[in-house]
């Protein structure tokens, strides 16, 4: 009896430590997954003549399905509701990708990625009934810039046969099922090709602090060297937080600038800086959250 004692002793504690390590690489698992989840803005577009439009349940389906699938992928999701909780959208009816990239941009909606549907319906008639089909179409857009990164090459497709006489209503519950197969999959395929995080956890905790404003400050035509004198000059304005690149290319570079100030005192510093840096013959233009900085002299290698 006494040898068999430490031997289920050690048997306990070799389970016991088997368990632990499970349960810890689940946990890790877990967190890996959640710290590579991305802040999307999910939106239909409808300026195409073929495609239903935004209002249709199908679409409205459509979104709220595709946008369920990206959160079980541990992203975060919103949807054109969020500038309606604003109070921002008004009543302008946003039909395009490029419109809906400018009211993200002049809202400030801080998603990594903008997820733009086009969804259709192509309906078959039969002698009892007829079948339908949805077809959605999806691309992926960088935000604030609104560059194309990904569209996908197969079209996710959803089906069923309808009885007569089936009013919306019927139509979208009769897609639902083969819809929220399609969500999955397309979630898969969408998830696999978004663009890296805009900005470091460490950026996007300080943007949350209360009174800082994120600018977007854009250099057209700047080459290297000025734009790293332009990076130290920053860095000595009052109020400045914290800055990171949004977009690095030989002549264009776009920043995003966490500071403190209003806007005419960040304009005034902007004007202030170009004349000590000696920088002649640049074109400024300002928004109420971006500035436009423009010259000539740099070219593309």
């Amino acid at each position: 009896m006494s040898s068999k004692a430490p031997k289920l002793r050690t048997i306990q504690y070799k389970a016991l430590s088997f368990l632990v390590l499970l349960v810890w690489a689940a946990f890790m698992t877990t967190t890996a997954t959640h710290a590579t989840g991305k802040d999307l803005l999910v939106v239909a577009i409808d300026a195409d003549r073929e495609a239903l439009q935004r209002d249709d349940p199908i679409v409205r389906r459509v979104i709220k399905m595709l946008g369920q699938a990206l959160i079980e992928r541990n992203h975060r999701v919103t949807d054109e509701s969020w500038f309606d909780r604003h109070q921002q959208l008004g009543r302008r009816n946003l039909s395009s990708a490029a419109e809906w990239v400018r009211e993200a941009r002049r809202k400030g909606n801080r998603a990594d990625a903008m997820i733009a549907l086009k969804t259709y319906e192509i309906r078959d008639h039969r002698r009892r009934g007829h079948a339908t089909r949805v077809e959605v179409i999806a691309r992926i857009y960088t935000l604030p810039e609104g560059r194309v990164v990904f569209e996908t090459d197969a079209i996710s497709k959803a089906g069923a046969v309808l009885p007569p006489d089936c009013d919306r209503e019927c139509v979208t519950s009769a897609v639902t099922v083969p819809l929220d197969i399609m969500s999955q999959e397309l979630a898969d395929n969408l998830s696999r090709n978004l663009p890296q995080t805009r900005y470091g956890a460490r950026f996007r905790r300080q943007a949350e602090i209360p009174g800082l404003r994120e600018y977007l400050l854009q250099f057209n035509g700047f080459d290297r060297d000025e734009i790293k004198r332009v990076e130290r000059y920053l860095k000595l304005f009052s109020g400045y937080q914290s800055y990171d690149f949004v977009e690095r290319s030989p002549c264009r570079h776009t920043i995003a600038y966490l500071t403190r100030i209003q806007r005419a005192k960040l304009e005034s510093n902007v004007r202030r800086m170009f004349r000590e840096l000696k920088l002649r013959s640049v074109r400024l233009s300002f928004g109420t959250l971006r500035m436009n900085a423009s010259k000539h002299g740099c070219a593309e290698r």
